[in-house]
This record gives C-alpha cells, sequence and structure tokens, in this order.
C-alpha cells in the first residue's frame, strides 16, 4: 500500500526500493547491513555496519534517507520491527 518494497537480497545485503528513490542498499560505509522491517506507511528498518565495525540500527524513509538510530553505548544495536507511527 505504501509503495516501498524492502528486504534482503543474501546475507548481509538489504535494500529498499521505491518509485521515489529507486533502488537503493542502506550503508553507513561498511559491508553489511540487514532489513529488518517495513511498515505500512513505507518506514523500513534495519542496521548497517561502520567501517569501524559497530553495527547501528538505522531508519530510512524515502523523504529522509538513512537515519541512524544509535546505540546505547555498545556498538551494536539491530530493530526488529516498526510501527507506522514510529517516525
Amino acid at each position: 500500500d505504501n509503495g516501498v518494497v524492502a528486504g534482503n537480497l543474501q546475507e548481509d545485503s538489504g535494500f529498499v526500493w521505491s518509485a521515489q528513490t529507486g533502488f537503493v542498499v542502506p550503508t553507513l560505509g561498511g559491508t553489511g547491513n540487514l532489513v529488518t522491517g517495513v511498515s505500512v506507511n513505507g518506514i523500513v528498518t534495519g542496521a548497517a555496519d561502520t567501517p569501524g565495525g559497530e553495527v547501528l540500527g538505522v531508519i530510512w524513509t524515502a523523504a529522509e534517507g538513512l537515519v541512524t538510530i544509535g546505540d546505547l553505548g555498545g556498538g551494536l544495536t539491530i530493530p526488529q520491527d516498526v510501527k507506522a507511527a514510529a517516525w
């Protein structure tokens, strides 16, 4: 209903597609990423690693692009799902 498709192509390779943005691989400069959820209004959650080896949670929207949600000091965050009202 939201015009956004998101998923994982293979291990360590997530993607997002929308008519507005085309095909996007959400990355933070590291070698891997993961898509974990997509809401009914097109918010995508997941995680991506940095060149320094941290794994940070991310949120992607067609309007904002990729935004990190950070961590709680441990260098690892992997959100599992998202609701439409979360953003």
